[in-house]
């Protein structure tokens, strides 16, 4: 799992599986985990190779199991003078 900021990491993870390729012979699955924040959103760290068309499924708390598809992917890098507020390391990139 890769690893996401702590201040996210605090307001709670939810296991999920990236599922690559879904039902074809290259079906890929990768097991992480998401913050999600309501039915069409969620954080996942961007590390995570999570692309538009990629399937997510997590548990169903009611029993079951929840898929969705990545219908539109952003990424956000963190500005390198934010990282260390977020638990990054202190990584100056200016020369």
């Amino acid at each position: 799992m890769a690893p996401l900021p702590d201040m996210i990491r605090r307001a709670g993870m939810t296991p999920v599986v990236i599922v690559k390729s879904h039902s074809s012979d290259d079906e890929e699955r990768v097991q992480t985990e998401a913050q999600l924040m309501n039915s069409s959103e969620a954080y996942f760290a961007i590390e995570d190779r999570l692309y538009e068309g990629d399937y997510v499924e997590m548990s169903d708390p009611r029993g079951g199991l929840i898929i969705k598809v990545a219908a539109e992917v952003e990424q956000h890098p963190m500005p390198a003078s934010m990282a260390s507020a977020f638990g990054g390391g202190q990584t100056d990139t200016r020369r």
